[in-house]
């Protein structure tokens, strides 16, 4: 695959990553207004509104990542303040992290592992002092990241976008959830059998999401360093023989 080919590959996984919770978002805001019994009739659009749909859907879509974020790393942040026992707890919940997975490699016992982080330091000048501070294993993660974009392996960053995906619909359903639950209370006269299907919908793909995120993440994660593995692979069998 050419260079362009590949860039226009990723920049696809990414609208795609982000456009399709973004959808999901804007048709459930309006699903409860549309004309109608129930609110399930369906409207014409023309291309104009289509467009502008599309667009309005990458926003929100791009903007249901800031949430999710914080979510995640939300009980990340609840374990380094509390020295009481609820810290085991939150360990137990604490999302997957590049960190969580590096950690088992850190001391190789195969192989593999030992070639990989050979790899590692050889390829991005690791200090000794590697692993001492968290933000060294944020520095690796984003060295991985760009130098398998520019690599011929594109598994990596398609597992990113379904991530990025399934973590955009985990909130974006959360937040139907709590919208759906506004309307049925508040809202006069509320069109209650759709709304309690919508509700029951939304949390439980909100919970479905949930657990595709975390094994997108995983994926992710594994395919990063397998592909990693085998580029430099690659790079070796490359080089002229002396």
């Amino acid at each position: 695959m050419t260079e362009v080919g590949r860039s226009s590959t990723l920049s696809l996984w990414d609208v795609f990553a982000n456009i399709v919770p973004g959808i999901v978002l804007i048709i459930g805001l309006g699903l409860p207004f549309l004309p109608g019994p129930g609110g399930m009739d369906t409207l014409p659009l023309d291309l104009i509104e289509l467009a502008l749909i599309g667009v309005l859907a990458m926003v929100a879509g791009l903007a249901l990542q800031g949430p999710a974020y914080f979510l995640e790393e939300a009980p990340k942040l609840l374990v380094k303040r509390n020295g009481t026992s609820a810290t085991r707890v939150l360990e137990r919940i604490r999302p997957i992290s590049f960190q969580r997975e590096f950690e088992r490699l850190e001391e190789p016992s195969t192989p593999f592992e030992e070639q990989f982080w050979a790899f590692c330091a050889s390829r991005f000048d690791l200090g000794n002092d590697f692993g001492n501070r968290e933000h060294h294993w944020a520095q690796l993660w984003k060295l991985l990241l760009t130098h398998l974009e520019s690599s011929p392996y594109t598994q990596t960053v398609r597992w990113r976008s379904m991530y990025s995906m399934a973590r955009g619909l985990w909130v974006g359903f959360g937040v139907l959830l709590i919208y759906y639950l506004l309307l049925i209370t508040y809202r006069p006269d509320p069109p209650i059998r759709m709304l309690t299907y919508v509700i029951i919908a939304s949390g439980s793909l909100a919970v479905v999401f949930f657990a595709f995120k975390n094994w997108f993440k995983r994926l992710w994660f594994e395919f990063m360093i397998l592909e990693f593995y085998l580029d430099e692979i690659r790079r070796l069998e490359a080089r002229p023989s002396s």
